[in-house]
């Protein structure tokens, strides 16, 4: 019998090492997916047609705010740079 629990208890340990490997795993592509979202927002506000002050807040915020930041660039910021450089 004790036999079963070291066996039983070696596979929990085993599956327990399995799922934190996929946690560090998804958890680092999750990081590398929003650092490339990150740094591609930074990049798409520093080479706008916007003025420097315009710039600097839409950094800010993106620095302030990272997600939501620089989702507002690429669905509000982007198009609206787009609107002015036209006008």
């Amino acid at each position: 019998m004790p036999t079963l629990l070291v066996l039983a208890s070696t596979g929990a340990q085993a599956i327990g090492t399995g799922t934190q490997v996929v946690s560090i795993v998804l958890t680092c592509v999750f990081v590398l997916a929003f650092l490339v979202f990150f740094f591609t927002a930074l990049s798409g506000i520093l080479r706008s047609g916007l003025s420097g002050g315009m710039k600097v807040l839409w950094v800010i915020f993106a620095f302030c705010a990272p997600f939501i930041g620089c989702l507002a660039w690429f669905f509000i910021g982007s198009k609206d740079t787009e609107r002015r450089v036209r006008a």
